[in-house]
């Protein structure tokens, strides 16, 4: 019986499974393989986002510079110096220095503009009405080291040349109007109904200039739909300029409202001696003041704002549009033919006023950008940026970008620069 138990007792079987010490090795080559996966992913992140951070500082440098380009090479536009006959004459280089003309005449120039947000009165002084102004007179200063950049040009080329004669005999041929007409010596040709004028009064004059708006041009029989002039008969040398509703030629002879024209007149009387100059179609002329204000590229428009008014915290976009961002620095300089020999001798930001503003031929500027990637190391830019030597007589300049914070040797900067030459500057001392 005892053997017949031993032949049916069942054999155990042998344990399957990991041993504990498996299970730890397996645990512990888990932990390294997910580390290094962390480590790799870690490492990728930070350079995507080093490379994204400096592939934004570039765009948003590049931007900044294309914007401040695109208008400063338009600068001076039918605001250039020029051969007029004004007493002392201006005469044109290489021969002569430039003693008068429409920059000398214009050291303050008188505005009114009704669609303006505030003060629709406003004046340009100092010899701001130029093409271009570093650092303009009475405008509220950008971040700590940066510039602030005036630039200006109307929507024609027709103050280049001779001014047309005016005097005032008082009276107006426009029905409804007010104020005195200009009548002109020689022809009016070239204005229309719609375009903006600059009145410059006789040379010596302590007079200012002022700005207005074409709302009449009499004919002695006005054909219907010439010129938008039927119903206005006159002298046809005569040019209102009334404040008032009238028909547009650049608006297809519909009726418009002037904005331009203040009630009651201009402030200042012109006699005899005295000249107009068109500043081509309302609309068309450009005033705009470029500033870094808090780490943005923004810009004003001073035929709409008050842009000489203190800046707000944080800036009112509507006055002070931004346009770029992470902007640190932003610097400009004059380059200036002091000879008149037709090569620049001489870079610096000082400003020029009076026909002295014709020795500017070229602006030269460098703008700096900051990435948004903060690196560990304290020293990952060990120094400020620098903005290159990039033409004769001038200098390397290190950008100060201290004002952006203690940390700022943490970021990545980019600096893009350009010469900019003033061609309606340049062109227009060759009329």
């Amino acid at each position: 019986m005892r053997n017949q138990l031993k032949q049916h007792s069942v054999a155990r079987r042998a344990s399957a499974g990991f041993s504990l010490v498996e299970m730890m090795v397996a645990l512990v080559i888990g932990l390294v393989a997910t580390l290094v996966i962390m480590q790799v992913f870690t490492l990728s992140e930070g350079r995507k986002r080093t490379t994204t951070g400096g592939a934004d500082a570039q765009t948003n440098a590049a931007v900044t510079l294309y914007m401040l380009e695109r208008d400063i090479r338009q600068a001076g536009y039918g605001l250039s110096p020029n051969t007029e006959d004004y007493v002392p004459p201006l005469t044109p280089p290489p021969t002569g220095v430039l003693t008068n003309g429409i920059l000398a005449q214009c050291a303050t120039v008188r505005a009114y503009n009704a669609n303006r947000a505030t003060t629709p009165n406003f004046t340009y002084t100092g010899s701001t009405f130029a093409p271009v102004v570093i650092n303009p007179t009475g405008y509220p200063a950008g971040d700590a080291n940066t510039d602030v950049i005036l630039v200006n040009y109307s929507g024609t080329g027709g103050m280049t040349g001779i001014g047309i004669p005016i005097i005032q005999p008082g009276g107006t041929a426009q029905t409804g109007g007010t104020l005195s007409d200009y009548s002109v010596i020689t022809s009016r040709a070239g204005f229309n109904q719609g375009d903006m004028i600059l009145s410059v009064p006789p040379s010596g004059s302590t007079l200012d200039c002022t700005i207005g708006e074409v709302t009449g041009l009499a004919t002695a029989a006005p054909p219907v739909g010439s010129q938008c002039t039927p119903g206005i008969t006159g002298s046809a040398t005569t040019i209102s300029h009334n404040n008032m509703s009238y028909l547009s030629f650049y608006a297809g002879c519909t009726a418009v409202n002037a904005v331009w024209n203040q009630s009651g007149g201009t402030p200042v009387s012109y006699a005899a001696g005295s000249k107009l100059y068109n500043l081509g179609p309302v609309g068309s002329f450009v005033s705009r003041v470029y500033a870094v204000r808090n780490g943005n590229l923004t810009v004003c428009d001073l035929t709409a704002n008050d842009c000489t008014a203190a800046v707000a915290s944080p800036p009112d976009n509507a006055v002070w549009s931004p346009i770029a961002t992470g902007v640190v620095a932003m610097r400009a300089q004059y380059g200036k033919d002091t000879n008149l020999n037709g090569t620049i001798d001489a870079w610096d930001a000082t400003q020029l006023t009076g026909a002295s503003l014709a020795q500017i031929v070229a602006v030269r500027m460098a703008v700096v950008t900051r990435s948004n990637q903060y690196e560990k190391a304290a020293d990952f830019t060990a120094s400020a940026p620098v903005w290159h030597q990039d033409a004769s007589g001038s200098s390397d300049i290190t950008m100060d970008i201290s004002g952006s914070g203690t940390d700022w040797a943490r970021y990545r900067y980019k600096v893009v620069q350009s010469i900019v030459p003033l061609r309606n500057m340049i062109w227009g001392q060759q009329q």
